[in-house]
C-alpha cells in the first residue's frame, strides 16, 4: 500500500512548508499509531488539496486504526472517485465494512473497562503495522518491510500464531526476504507458517505458502 503520487497526486515536496509538514506529520503519526494526530494532520490537506486522492487514503487508514469504519469506507470510496486505483484501497474498504458489521449495535458492545480498552488499542496497532508493511512492500522498501513484520509479530500473543494475520504477516515476510535475495530465510519462515497453516487446517494459506516455496525452486 502506498501514496501513489504517479497517479496524479500533487507531492507534498512541491507544495509550501505547511503542506510538507502536515504530510510528514501525518505518516509518522500513522505508522505510530497515533491515529487521532494523523487523521488530523490528512485532514488539513485535504481542506486545502481536496482532489488529491492520495490524501483521502491515507485519512482512510487512520480511519480504520480508530475503528471509524464508516467514514474509512467514505474516504475510500472518494479516493476512488479522485482517480486511485490501488486495489488495496478497495480491499481497506472492504475490511472496513466488515469491521462495521461485525461491531453493528446488535451485538453485544465490548466492556469499557481498561482491559478492554488495552485489547482494542492492540488490535488497531497489530492492523496498522500489517498496512505500513503492505504499502512499504510495494514501494519495495524490502528492510523497512522487514522492521514493521518483526514489530507486529513481537505484539502478537502466542495463541495467535495460527492466526490469519500471523499468516498474512509470514506471506509479506516471505516476499521481503525474497526482494533482497534472502532465499535461505525465506524458506525457513515458509516451512514455519505452513506446519501451522496444515495443523490449523487454513488451506488457503497452505497452497500460498506452497506456491511461494515453488517459486523458490
Amino acid at each position: 500500500m502506498f501514496d501513489q503520487k504517479e497517479s496524479g497526486g500533487s507531492s507534498p515536496q512541491s507544495e509550501d512548508h505547511t503542506d510538507s509538514l502536515a504530510y510528514y506529520n501525518g505518516r509518522e503519526a500513522l505508522d505510530s499509531a497515533q491515529f487521532t494526530d494523523a487523521a488530523n494532520n490528512f485532514t488539513l490537506l485535504i481542506e486545502r488539496h481536496p482532489r488529491d486522492p492520495q490524501y483521502r487514503w491515507m485519512r482512510a487508514k487512520a480511519y480504520y486504526g480508530l475503528g471509524a469504519w464508516a467514514l474509512c469506507q467514505q474516504d475510500c470510496e472518494q479516493a476512488t472517485a479522485l482517480g486511485m486505483t490501488l486495489p488495496e484501497v478497495r480491499h481497506l474498504s472492504t475490511m472496513a465494512l466488515k469491521e462495521e458489521l461485525k461491531h453493528s449495535p446488535g451485538e453485544q458492545a465490548l466492556k469499557p473497562d481498561f482491559l478492554a480498552l488495552l485489547a482494542l488499542r492492540h488490535h488497531y496497532r497489530l492492523r496498522s503495522l500489517f498496512i505500513s508493511a503492505d504499502e512499504r512492500l510495494a514501494e519495495a522498501d524490502y528492510a523497512g518491510v522487514l522492521a514493521l513484520v518483526s514489530l507486529a509479530e513481537r505484539l502478537l500473543d502466542s495463541a495467535d500464531i495460527s492466526g490469519d494475520l500471523a499468516f498474512d504477516l509470514g506471506l509479506i515476510r516471505v516476499r521481503a526476504c525474497i526482494g533482497l535475495g534472502e532465499k535461505r530465510e525465506a524458506l525457513e519462515v515458509i516451512d514455519f507458517h505452513l506446519k501451522h497453516a496444515q495443523k490449523a487446517g487454513k488451506a488457503e494459506y497452505v497452497r500460498q505458502f506452497k506456491t511461494q516455496r515453488s517459486l523458490l525452486y
